[in-house]
């Protein structure tokens, strides 16, 4: 499996038997062993967190659940029992996703995540642009007879018995074939997002995701031997002090016995 696949899953984008964590554990043991994995954040809030749990479409947005609802047509009520609670998660879980590449990651977040992220951003900017490409390229304005060229007379579909139809594009044949030009471009970029420029991508964005991680657990290393030596510094002025004072007074002591 490429590093890209098994990098996918912490941001819920493949398979969700790889974590972030494998992934440092399997290519920072390569590095060093004193190579600590990134933690994840936490607080107390989480420990009172259930899982979302909906029973139903309805309890989505109507744009929500749209297309999952195609999915329970024609179903007995019980196999539409089983299965609409599973599509209801699978919608949460989508915009869960959406959600999370349009708005990013967080500044505390490693370069493999950014990185990840980023390329999920691009993946969607290009799919969306397809989308409007084919539906331009597409549209309709309404449909007309077809006539042989050389009668003049309306071409007769065999199937059907009846006058042959072709479309009305809203767009001119220039147009329509610069914009399939402008999307077969856009389908090429996103192949090397998806192949070799994406692996490309995450491979630097996990060296330095490793080299960030060796730098904040010196970091930290670093502080608390800082830490260590300030209240050693600290022990050893605190004795020396006293060291004078008793000094001071085994010298006055001294003094007063011999001037006996």
């Amino acid at each position: 499996m490429s590093l890209r696949a098994r990098t996918k899953a912490a941001h819920g984008f493949g398979d969700s038997r790889f974590t972030l964590a494998d992934v440092y554990r399997q290519n920072a043991a390569k590095v060093s062993n004193d190579v600590p994995r990134l933690a994840v954040p936490r607080n107390h809030a989480e420990k009172f967190r259930r899982p979302v749990t909906i029973k139903t479409l309805d309890a989505l947005s109507p744009e929500m659940a749209a297309p999952y609802r195609e999915q329970l047509v024609g179903l007995s009520p019980e196999a539409r029992a089983e299965l609409e609670p599973k599509l209801a998660l699978q919608a949460l879980q989508a915009a869960s996703t959406e959600a999370r590449i349009m708005i990013g990651v967080g500044s505390q977040a490693s370069p493999l995540d950014k990185a990840r992220v980023s390329i999920a951003n691009q993946e969607r900017q290009f799919e969306r642009r397809v989308d409007q490409l084919a539906a331009e390229i597409n549209e309709q304005t309404g449909t007309r007879a077809v006539y042989d060229r050389v009668t003049g007379l309306a071409v007769i579909d065999p199937a059907t018995g009846l006058p042959k139809m072709e479309p009305i594009y809203a767009l001119s044949k220039g147009i329509r074939d610069a914009k399939a030009a402008e999307m077969m471009g856009i389908v090429r970029q996103l192949s090397v997002l998806r192949g070799p420029g994406g692996d490309k991508e995450l491979d630097a964005a996990l060296k330095e995701s490793v080299q960030l991680a060796k730098s904040r657990a010196q970091d930290r290393a670093d502080l608390d031997e800082i830490e260590r030596r300030a209240r050693e510094t600290i022990r050893e002025e605190q004795i020396a002090a006293r060291v004078d004072a008793k000094a001071k007074h085994l010298r006055a002591k001294s003094n007063y016995s011999g001037s006996l």
